[in-house]
This record gives C-alpha cells, structure tokens and sequence, in this order.
C-alpha cells in the first residue's frame, strides 16, 4: 500500500506458490491493510488483480472492517476454494449462527457477517483479530477455525532490551490468551493463528551476546552493537543473512515457548483451569523482519525476528502429522494424505542464497522431511517488502473411491511412527516402529484396491545378548505387545542388528514363531534369516505375510533375476537367493566395524517394495564426535549409507524403506555448546530439583565429556518431551545426507537417473532410543556412556511416502 509498486512481485510470488502447491484452499491473511495512513480508496484496484490471478477458484472477496474511526484494526483475509470443491466445502455465518454453502454470487463482494473481528481493548493500538470457520464434507464435516492475528510491536529497541521478558513480550502474551479465550480455542479444536504475532527476540539476553567481544575476535576493534529507540547497528549486519547466526538467534526466540510455561503453570495453579497450548513447525528460514523495501538486506530500524508466525493447536497438529484422521472430500473421492510442506512461498534461494532452510521441525514441531516451514522468496527477493509472508501447505493426493466389499479397507488406521516403552530395561536400544496403509494398486480384474496394512520394527539385541534371559523374554513381549494391538497386520517385517549368537538366534525365532503364529495364523513365514557377511556383525531378518496377501506377493531372486511366489516357495527363503547382503564401504578401506546391509525385494499386487536392514559405524569415541561438524563418524556413515543405496540400486522412483540401526547422532560439535548453558533447559527443572541443588550445594559441571563417557547433571531431561523436542534441531544426518547425493548427482557423470534418491521420515515424537542401562530389574533410564540420540530409524524414500495412504476409512465414507 506504501510501496505500490511492490506489489506485482508478491502477487506473482503468491500465484506461484499456489499454482506450484496445487492448492485446493487458499486461505490469505493480510495485516496492515492501507498501510499506515489507512489509504482504502485504492482497494478495488489491487484486489481485482488478486482475484484474477486465482482464476478457476471461488472467491469470498476482501473481509475487512472497513470503518476506519471505530473498530479498525486493519487487517484483511480472502480465502478461495478450487471451483470443483465449492460444493464440499461451507463458511460459517456468525450472525445466523449457521453454516452456510459457498454462493458463487458472493464472489467479489466483502462478507463482514462471516467473520468475527475485535480490537484488543484498553489500548489505542489498531491491532487485533479476525476469525473465520469453515466446514469441508457435508453433513457434520470437518471444522477448521482459522484466526488472523496482529499482537503488538516494540515500539523502542531501548525500552525492549531493558528486562527479560521485556514489557511488549508480556503485553503479547495477555493479547494472546484474550484471543485464544475470545475465539474459543481448545486443544480438541482444529485451529491455525496465523498473522503478524510480532514475536521479537529476547532483545535483553541478545544484546549482550552481541555486545560480548569475545564472541567476535576477528572484530575486536570495532563498536559491535549501537541501539536507540529506532535504531539497532550492528557491526557485521551481513551475519544476520547466515545459516549459523540463524540458529543461535533461535535461543533467544522464545516468547511462544514462555507463553506456553505461563499456561501450564496456570493450570497447575487452578486445577479447574484448561489452558491451550500452542504448536509450531520447526523455523529454519531467515528472520521475515525488518528488510529494506527496495534491497534484499536487513533494515537497521529494528533487530532481525521472526514475527510472522502460524501456531497450531494440538489437534490440528495431529491432523498435519496424520496422528488422526483428516477430512476427505465429500465428492466421492477418497484423499491419500501424503506429503506435508511447510516452506517458503516462491522457492529459490534466501537474501544470502542459501537454499532456504527445511525442517519441522520436526519439528516445531519438527516436520522433519515431511514437514517444511520457511518464508516467502522469489527470484526477486530485493522486491517482496519489508516483511515477508510465509505459509503452511497440505498436500493431498486423490487416489479414487474405494470399494465397499473389500475387506482390507473397511477401516484403515492412522500411519505411526514410535519406540516401544517399556517399564522396565529392554537392552541398551529401543526398538521402533512404522505401521501404515499401504495402496499396492488393484488385483487383476481391477475390482478391488489392495491396502495392506503394514508394520515395520528395527530392533538392536546388543546388550540382550550378552544379558540375562529376562531381558530376551521381555524385549519379544514387547515386540509381540506392539503386533497384537493392531486389529490387523499383512505384511509383519521385523530387521535385528547384533544377533551374532546363534542359541540366542534360534531361541529368537523359535519364540516369534510360536507366539505370532496366534496373531497372524496360517500367514506365511521367511523363518529368521541370517545373511553371512564378511562384518559378522550378526543382521537378521524376519517376515510374515498373512494368508490373504499371500497369493498376490512374490519375492525377488537376485541369482535367478526374477520373482517367486510366496505360495510355491516350499523351502522358504534362501540365503543368496532372495535375501542380498554385502558390507557397504565408508571410505576407510577396511571391512571390519559395525556396518553391514541385507535386503530384500517383494511384489504385493503391482507395487515393487524394497526392505533394506542397515547397521552403520557406530561414534567410537565422544572426544572424537564433539571436534568437528560434521564429525568424522558422521560422514563415514553418510558414505556407507550412499554405498547401500547404490547397492541395492534404490532412485528417486522405486519404494524402498531402510530401517535398522543407522547410528544417527546429534551434531556434538554443536549440541555439547547448547546443553552447556543451562538457560536452555533450568527452567524444566521441577521445584525439587532446584531445592535439593540448594540444600546440597554442590557445584558440578553442567557437562563431563570423556571418550565413552557422557555426564550431563540432569539426565532425566533428556527423557522430557520439551527438550528432547528441541534437542532435535541437531539431529540433522539426514538432511547432511540428502544434500550430499544431490551435490552427487548433480555433478557431471552420475548413474542415478533423473533424480537422486531422499531418504525421508515421520517426525519424531519420542524419546531417544539410546544408549539405556541394563539393568533388568531397575527403573528404565539413560546410560551415561554416550550422548542420548535416536540410533534406530525407519527412512522411506519418495516413491514410498506417495503410495501410503494415511486417512481413515469408515463405512459410510466407502
């Protein structure tokens, strides 16, 4: 509105997103609608072209309280619907109080009665809230409550930096709950706040940091910050464009994470009192505020933050994350729920021309491969403003109406990713699990859809080995406690890492045969198959596949080059035949250490699955691990894990699942810094802690690190979703490796195709599967040999993730 002709650079960028995302429901909300002077005469000329550049969508036209001396608050919302939807989708009317069908006619007017809109009072601020509800699906649907939001700014640098919290935080945090109180925001509800929040950074605690010479050797001479009312100088403004800046910026981010404590305290407080807590996507995209309108740089006005934000209740968290079920379109087509993004409108690269930043974060919820957070860039970057848009996208995919006889999809359970708990010890490793729909196409007269439910479990029996008995009972039960909680299971694939005892071995099998034969009767068996290797490192394999796949799945011969059928394969499998192993090479020019690989290929009704076990180099010494970023195990496992895909010819465009004992870690060189400084996690820290350090006035470090040792003074936090959450954001071999194959790729000369194979996982939502005491009769808790970190992991490629199928099919949705 200021700068008018900004403006056709963000509406392409927007267009572009949309067009790119394939978007089915785009829902625009606008802040400072006529810039500061409140110029509205304008309007028609800009929302014309908006509307235009969604041809083929309904649209409701601009929502906006247009009275400039009463309720003003300035902000804006459009939403637009894919034309083939409208008759699935309604918009609640606030002054009916009844949900009402999309009118084609309503296209281009402004419809105030469909939504709610309010000032925060006792202020002469115009910041506020709108509020819109929508429905998708006839009858009682499914309800999505999305808020617009504009908290308060810093209105001086100096005042903001004088206290932690600072007095706008404070102010941020009350504005926040009135809207999460006047909306009626409950964590059951699925609701999206998403706007200007105007999250700034702990200015107090940040300005020392910069302050601190010591933290900028090369520029000791230099005056490292200047601050006033409207100015924020720093010396080396260019570090706020870089990638590492950006992580230590995210420790003094935390006005979210503060308002989150003050809930949870209040309703310690008042047991009557059911706060909301709210959830975000892991940030990893440069701070969206203040840039210069005319160049991709950082404005000196005010200190880099994030202030554009989109929070999340729980539920509509679960939704995203597939924990529960998600809405279908009520045209007849079912929805295969398959990629979530949560990325920068435009792609391209950043103001420093980095790649833009992924992840969830999770997380944030860390979204992890699946879920990806960033902001607005364009090929233009120097022309999108100063403040940039972000967005948050869900991908659907149609994959056509289900049969209403076929009985494997009469009710298909939501996908799950988790470690299996135990009470007591199970060996030093947590054994996890992926369990999951599967779409293996039709049979062949095309009558039926086959979606096989599918479970996936890596389990290391290191420890069990050496162990006493109860430990091998008691890590079968739990294995066998996490299969007879399905209602069904077709294809039951379980990879063992470190069963090198052959007693042991047979009693593994003798026991799973046994026990399973009652959960999954007259399915067909692989037995425990025991692929020699050179490493001996002990890989074993163990499949099952119920009597009703079993005519429609074969098996790979890699001697013979073709397929066998389960049902005539009268002596089961045989190693070298169907079962490939090899030891994947890491650059060291040895065979020996703990790296192997077995795999194996079927074909369920037309698709091609490949089963991949890998056990990588483990980290030797923790003094080693914490020298470098990456650490020199890291990269030796990101080569060995190159060399299993080329091995077993994984692309871009063939399903595979590599689950085993991949050895991830968390980046030492950094996350030994961070848990380091307490303020990361003390405030955790229960009342009794603090009392008890009090009374005994001990004075030991935060952190001990030896070759095999770890010692961190609070272990049990580690175990504490609100770090363990956080200590994901070093959890990044992953994405060091996918970089790495595309680098690969993209040089002249590689044989991967079009494409080169991503690995990608769910996210992450429990405690670290590493390193536990063994103790068979103690409480379950961490070992202090290593840092904890998520060694076993199940990763799926593309081709995978877009063949599984994560909504919930009842009756009457067939």
């Amino acid at each position: 509105f200021e700068v008018p002709e900004l403006f056709p650079h963000w509406l392409a960028s927007l267009s572009n997103a949309a067009k790119k995302q394939k978007a089915e429901f785009v829902a625009l909300h606008m802040q400072e609608v006529g810039g500061k002077k409140k110029e509205l005469k304008n309007l028609s000329s800009l929302l014309r072209p908006i509307c235009e550049a969604f041809e083929g969508y309904w649209s409701s036209g601009l929502l906006l309280n247009s009275d400039t001396k009463g309720e003003f608050t300035a902000l804006g919302s459009m939403y637009f619907v894919k034309k083939e939807l409208v008759g699935a989708m309604r918009v609640w009317n606030f002054s009916s109080t009844l949900f009402e069908s999309l009118d084609e006619s309503l296209g281009d007017a402004h419809l105030p009665e469909f939504c709610s809109t309010a000032r925060f009072s006792g202020t002469k601020s115009r910041k506020g809230y709108m509020r819109t509800r929508w429905q998708f699906g006839e009858d009682e649907g499914h309800t999505l409550e999305l808020v617009n939001v504009h908290l308060y700014h810093d209105e001086s640098n100096v005042v903001a930096a004088e206290s932690s919290p600072s007095e706008y935080a404070t102010a941020r945090a009350a504005a926040l709950e009135d809207v999460l109180v006047q909306c009626g925001v409950e964590d059951t509800k699925r609701t999206f706040l998403f706007g200007d929040f105007n999250f700034r950074l702990d200015l107090c605690g940040f300005s020392e940091y910069l302050r601190d010479k010591s933290n900028w050797e090369a520029f000791l001479r230099k005056e490292m910050l200047h601050v006033e009312k409207k100015k924020f100088v720093f010396a080396e403004t260019k570090l706020f464009n870089d990638e590492r800046m950006h992580r230590m910026m995210k420790e003094y981010d935390f006005e979210l994470q503060t308002f989150n404590d003050e809930q949870r305290a209040l309703d310690e407080a008042d047991d009557s009192r059911e706060g909301v807590l709210m959830k975000e996507f892991r940030v990893k995209f440069p701070p969206t505020y203040p840039w210069k309108d005319d160049v991709g740089v950082y404005d000196s006005t005010r200190c880099p933050a994030w202030t554009d934000r989109i929070l999340l209740t729980e539920m509509a968290m679960d939704v995203l994350e597939g924990r529960v079920s998600a809405p279908t379109h009520a045209f007849g087509d079912t929805v295969e729920h398959y990629l979530r993004e949560h990325r920068l409108l435009g792609g391209g690269g950043g103001p420093s021309g980095s790649k833009g930043g992924e992840g969830v974060d999770h997380d944030g919820a860390h979204g992890r491969a699946l879920v990806r957070r960033t902001s607005l860039h364009s090929t233009k970057m120097e022309k999108l403003g100063a403040s940039q848009s972000i967005i948050l996208a869900h991908k659907t995919k149609t994959i056509g109406s289900l049969p209403t006889d076929n009985p494997l999809v009469v009710a298909l359970p939501d996908v799950s990713y988790d470690s299996l708990y135990a009470r007591k010890s199970v060996g030093s490793h947590r054994p996890v699990c992926l369990s999951f729909s599967y779409d293996c196409g039709t049979v062949e007269d095309g009558s039926q859809r086959l979606i096989p439910f599918i479970v996936l479990l890596s389990v290391n029996t290191s420890s069990v080995a050496s162990g006493p008995a109860v430990l091998r009972e008691r890590l079968i039960d739990e294995i066998v406690r996490d299969v007879r909680r399905r209602e069904r299971v077709d294809l039951l694939a379980i990879h063992f890492q470190d069963l090198r005892d052959e007693e042991l071995a047979d009693e593994f099998e003798e026991r799973l045969n046994s026990v399973l034969e009652q959960e999954m009767p007259d399915a067909w068996c692989s037995g425990l198959t025991r692929p020699r290797s050179p490493a001996g490192m002990g890989l074993a394999c163990y499949y099952r596949v119920s009597s009703m796949m079993e005519p429609i799945t074969d098996v790979w011969n890699f001697r013979k080059k073709r397929f066998d059928r389960l049902d005539q394969l009268n002596k089961g499998i045989r190693v070298g035949e169907h079962v490939m192993s090899a030891v994947p090479d890491d650059d060291t020019g040895s065979s020996s250490g703990r790296r192997e690989l077995a795999s194996m290929r079927f074909t369920i009704g037309t698709q091609r699955i490949d089963l991949i076990n890998v056990h990588l180099p483990h980290d030797e010494s923790n003094l080693v691990a914490q020298e470098a970023e990456p650490s020199v195990y890291a990269e030796r496992r990101s080569t060995a894990l190159e060399d299993v895909l080329r091995r077993t010819r994984v692309t871009a465009d063939r399903a595979a699942f590599v689950f085993g004992d991949l050895n991830f870690r968390l980046d030492q060189f950094e996350f030994n810094k961070w848990i380091s400084d307490r303020n990361h996690w003390e405030h955790f820290l229960s009342t009794a802690h603090h009392l008890k350090k009090l009374q005994d006035k001990e004075h030991v470090d935060t952190l001990h690190v030896e070759k095999k040792k770890y010692l961190f003074a609070h272990p049990q936090l580690f175990e504490d979703e609100r770090l363990f959450l956080q200590m994901l954001a070093f959890d990044e071999e992953r994405l060091r490796f996918n970089e790495t194959v595309r680098e690969i790729w993209e040089s002249a000369g590689d044989t991967w195709g079009e494409e080169p194979p991503q690995l990608y996982e769910f996210p992450i939502r429990f405690p670290p599967t590493y390193p536990y005491t063994t103790d068979p009769e103690a409480p379950v808790e961490l070992d202090n040999t290593r840092a904890p970190a998520w060694t076993s992991r199940i990763l799926l490629t593309e081709k995978s993730l877009s063949r599984m199928v994560f909504t919930y099919f009842s009756k009457t949705h067939l």
